[in-house]
């Protein structure tokens, strides 16, 4: 008799195992997918966080560009000059040699090898001393960029765009045409600034 139910609690101690690992393998499975989900997500919202979106980087140049036209001026050393790909006038920036914000040069350059539209500035202390001022990215992926410049023609007494500008006089608005993006998608946009100082 005694063998008997020493066997039998073999068995059942060895059934019981069994059901413990089941039970314990069902727990972690149960923990990976879990983990597995989290760091998916995680991983998603990383990629969606760190997405270079056009419009948001579109926005913050308008903002920029706008801003830098509205606040640009007459000043007889800095002339405003313009092409299909760069415009350069004078505006006040701010100055790290000098500690203070002064009369300086802002441009906008794009650069088609890299596609790339750079924005340059330097203070009149660089200009004067012909050495090279800030330069920062502002877009990147730039297919195409071109500016026009808007004015009145007293000869002809109408209003006309032209792909470049150089003179002592401003010119009534700016336009910049850019196109933006990859193989898959590309983007257009369009933004027309008037100079207050013009005219």
């Amino acid at each position: 008799m005694r063998s008997i139910s020493q066997n039998s609690n073999k068995q059942n101690r060895a059934g019981v195992t069994f059901i413990e690992l089941l039970m314990v393998s069902a727990v972690l499975f149960v923990l990976a997918f879990a983990l597995y989900a989290t760091f998916n997500n995680g991983v998603k919202a990383w990629q969606t966080i760190n997405q270079e979106l056009p419009e948001q980087n579109i926005n913050i140049f308008f903002d920029k560009f706008t801003s830098d036209l509205k606040n640009c001026f007459n000043f007889s050393s800095i002339g405003f000059l313009g092409s299909e790909n760069k415009i350069e006038f004078a505006g006040v920036v701010p100055s790290s040699s000098l500690n203070i914000t002064t009369v300086g040069k802002i441009g906008y350059v794009y650069d088609s090898n890299s596609g790339s539209l750079i924005r340059e500035q330097s203070d009149y202390s660089q200009i004067y001393n012909a050495e090279k001022g800030s330069m920062r990215k502002m877009l990147g992926r730039v297919k195409s960029l071109r500016f026009s410049f808007y004015f009145y023609d007293k000869e002809k007494k109408d209003y006309f765009w032209r792909q470049d500008w150089q003179g002592p006089e401003m010119p009534l608005a700016a336009r910049v045409e850019i196109e933006v993006g990859d193989d898959k998608q590309i983007s257009e946009f369009t933004r027309t600034v008037t100079i207050p100082v013009s005219g």
